[in-house]
Parts: C-alpha cells; sequence; structure tokens
C-alpha cells in the first residue's frame, strides 16, 4: 500500500513497477493485471509502460475494472446463463429497457396507476447503488426480512414495517430485473464488476485459474474504489498474492 498526495507520481509507481517486473523477469507480460477507473487512465498507463519498456508495450492486460470484469463474464459467459455476445446497456437503454417491461416488475408502490413510469430513473439508481455495494436480490431480500422482524419485535413499528415492504417490493423488483436481463442476454454497468464477484465467488475452479494467471495485480486509484471493486480485489487477490495499490488517502 503507497499512501501519497495528489501529483506526486502514483501513476508513475505502478507503471515503473510493471516495467521493473517485466525487465528484470519476474513475471511475464501477461501475467500482470494493473487496474485503474476510466478508459483515460488506463490509455494513459499504457503510454507510460510502453516508453519505460526496451521492447515498447507487450500486451500487457492494463484495463478499468468493468473492463476486466466484462471480460471475465465473456470468458465464463455460460455459467451465468448468458452468450459471450452479450449486451452491455448504456444508463439511457438501462432505462428504456425498465420502461419497456414496466408492467413485468412486480411493483405496487413504485408503479403507481396514473404515472407507471415515475420511478424508473430512482429504481434504476437503486438497482445501481445496490451492484456498486455488491448486494444482489436475495441479500436485498434477507435485510426486508429483517426489518420485519425488527418491526414485529417493536411491538408492530408501523413505520419499520412500511420501510420493510417497500424494501421487500424492491428486493422482488431487482429479481426480476436481473432475469429479464438474462432472458435479454443483457447486463448493464454495475453487472460487469457484481457477475464477475459471483462468478470467483461460486465457481471455485473459475477462481482457482484467475489467480494463477494473475500473479502481479496492481491498482491505480485504490482510494477510489466502491465496496463491489473491493471485494473483486479480495477474490483476485489471496493473503499470499503479490499486490501493489497507491492511493491519495485525502481524496478517500
Amino acid at each position: 500500500l503507497i499512501i501519497a498526495g495528489a501529483g506526486t507520481g502514483k501513476t508513475t509507481v505502478i507503471a515503473r513497477r510493471i516495467a521493473w517486473l517485466i525487465s528484470t523477469k519476474r513475471v511475464h507480460p501477461h501475467e500482470l493485471l494493473a487496474l485503474t477507473f476510466t478508459e483515460k487512465a488506463a490509455a494513459e498507463m499504457e503510454e507510460r509502460v510502453d516508453l519505460l519498456l526496451p521492447y515498447g508495450y507487450l500486451d500487457i492486460p492494463l484495463k478499468t475494472f468493468h473492463a476486466f470484469g466484462d471480460q471475465l463474464l465473456r470468458d465464463h459467459a455460460p455459467s451465468l446463463g448468458l452468450t459471450a455476445q452479450f449486451r452491455v446497456l448504456s444508463g439511457a437503454e438501462q432505462l428504456v429497457f425498465l420502461r419497456q417491461h414496466v408492467f413485468d416488475l412486480p411493483l405496487e408502490t413504485f408503479r403507481p396507476l396514473h404515472d407507471p413510469t415515475r420511478f424508473l430513473g430512482a429504481l434504476a439508481a437503486v438497482f445501481a447503488r445496490a451492484k456498486d455495494e455488491a448486494v444482489g436480490p436475495e441479500e436485498m431480500l434477507a435485510h426486508a426480512e429483517q426489518l420485519a422482524e425488527q418491526a414485529n419485535a417493536a411491538s408492530g413499528d408501523e413505520a419499520l414495517r412500511l420501510q420493510a415492504r417497500r424494501m421487500r417490493e424492491l428486493a422482488h423488483g431487482y429479481a426480476t430485473y436481473q432475469d429479464l436481463l438474462r432472458q435479454a442476454d443483457a447486463v448493464d454497468f454495475g453487472d460487469q464488476v457484481l457477475l464477475a464477484i459471483q462468478l470467483l465467488e461460486r465457481h471455485p475452479d473459475i477462481l482457482a485459474a484467475t489467480r494463477q494467471r494473475v500473479r502481479s495485480l496492481l491498482v491505480d486509484e485504490f482510494q477510489d474504489t466502491n465496496f463491489a471493486q473491493f471485494r473483486l480485489l479480495q477474490l483476485l487477490a489471496p493473503p499470499s498474492a503479490n499486490i501493489t495499490v497507491v492511493a491519495d488517502d485525502d481524496q478517500s
């Protein structure tokens, strides 16, 4: 863990470490994985590494978290009920998809009769936040049931009971939304990380093969990771792994 302030050369540290690991033959280029947050940052890191290596850029995986997750999903798509040609919905396409399926979602409170599409943007935001927190529909439903139990224990706390009912509705809507995406052979932006986590957690053979392939893991702007991205890193890098992260704790 390397902590330093803005403009002090954190990305340079990652680029130079990649070049050093390759030039000293500690790892092969394909055994490295460098992760960052934007396509622009990944391209800039690629340029820096290209200048540092004597033979230029050697097909080193320098990716965003979502690009890495996307590749992992395409490599093992059948395990998730998808094809390798699945489509990734943009934010606008996600809203269109929800609008098309608004009456397929098991909603009541969040689908008022006078304006059925009123809460679709808010629903998309809830689903996205859940995925950023690595929460699937099952976990959301379990939380709703826990709230209901708390309401009953608190002599029928009506506010808590209402919260539990709304959470249960959101969980069932979330589960149906995920099922509809699979049927359409599609995923959304958050799925690229969440489904990668679920793939590695539920398939030990895929996890073992991925860990064996990634011998050295490097992460730029580590302070920007959300919980799902951090969980993905935990899966990729067990305690015995070689992982280097750079971060600015003042931006955390």
